[in-house]
């Protein structure tokens, strides 16, 4: 149960930096013309005057891409908390 607690929150997490990162930050942000484009490293939204895409392969790209950094950045918080038993 507590290994699906950590991989519900560390997708939680990539989503929001998802997010963060698109909006907030606007990292690679592409202006072609009318059309702007969202989104690091995959750009996942398009917005043209006001109306709006979302490319679903972009934003699963991401949120995959952001999993698997957290993933492997709290593997050796999460080895150093554990106690050997024995």
């Amino acid at each position: 149960m507590k290994v699906l607690r950590s991989k519900l929150f560390l997708l939680l997490l990539s989503f929001l930096l998802t997010i963060v990162f698109s909006f907030i930050f606007q990292l690679w942000v592409i202006v072609d013309g009318d059309y702007i484009y969202y989104g690091f490293p995959a750009q996942w939204f398009h917005l043209y005057g006001d109306k709006y895409n979302v490319k679903i392969l972009g934003l699963l790209f991401n949120l995959s891409f952001y999993f698997l950094i957290l993933r492997w950045l709290f593997k050796p918080i999460n080895k150093q908390g554990q106690v050997k038993k024995g």
